[in-house]
């Protein structure tokens, strides 16, 4: 995720960041949001039941491991985050504990501008 002045704000996904990064370098502030395999694994897996869609825990588990190996290991943008990103290790935190610390680092940088 990086944030720049508005309108310029650009949400990024996994398998954009790294490319986004290098077509954006100016942006004020960087995000990289992280959790781990077996959170991400227990996040999709209660959004498929909720959906209704059936799901196998260990099998999702699996596949976001092997994507993972894959994205890190492209030679064509692999997933890692810019060097002056601000790391966010999402593992702990719910949607809107994430918010308030992507808010606190926005609000110190806009400040910081000033």
């Amino acid at each position: 995720l990086m944030i720049r002045r508005p309108p310029r704000s650009t949400p990024l996904y996994s398998s954009a960041a790294s490319d986004v990064y290098k077509r954006q370098p100016d942006a004020k502030v960087k995000f990289f949001l992280t959790a781990s395999t077996e959170a991400r694994a227990q996040r999709r897996y209660k959004q498929l039941l909720d959906k209704g869609i059936d799901a196998i825990f260990p099998a999702l588990l699996r596949e976001l491991d092997e994507r993972d190996k894959r994205d890190h290991r492209r030679s064509d943008s692999p997933m890692q985050p810019a060097s002056d990103a601000i790391l966010i290790d999402t593992t702990e935190l719910d949607r809107s504990e994430v918010l308030e610390q992507v808010l606190k680092w926005v609000t110190g940088a806009l400040a910081r501008e000033r």
